[in-house]
């Protein structure tokens, strides 16, 4: 098991609990025709981490909808491999406790349609409080 970097946990946290940013589903971050940006819980943690210093590629897909990547490897559905060691997760989608099960980031964002503010309750509560 790896080793939680909890201050930056909390600046995820955090940024979940304040951004103006727009929740979106299915993919890290995609933006619309008039340029507003959606993004996955895991979306946030990518821009959390590149604000706090983590020197992480950016590429935008334009296809049928504009998509952003993130990492070497262009990921848009998960963590890359960067983001994962920079929070000190396990894996590239991590796992949190709520409503008394564990369920995935993307999971509870996509298919449980939880907000951001009860997804930061239940990653404060998984990786901060435990």
């Amino acid at each position: 098991m790896r080793q939680i970097n909890k201050e930056r946990v909390q600046l995820l946290v955090n940024e979940l609990r304040t951004t103006t940013d727009r929740q979106g589903r299915s993919t890290l971050c995609w933006i619309n025709d008039k340029g507003i940006a959606f993004y996955c819980c895991l979306g946030i943690a990518c821009e959390v981490a590149i604000k706090n210093g983590l020197d992480l590629p950016v590429q935008v897909r334009e296809e049928h909808e504009t998509i952003r990547m993130y990492g070497k490897k262009s990921h848009s559905l998960t963590l890359p491999d960067e983001v994962v060691d920079w929070y000190g997760f396990d894996a590239d989608n991590p796992l949190v406790t709520l409503h008394s099960g564990e369920y995935s980031l993307t999971y509870c964002n996509d298919a449980l349609q939880e907000t951001f503010l009860e997804i930061a309750d239940a990653i404060e509560n998984t990786y901060i409080k435990k």
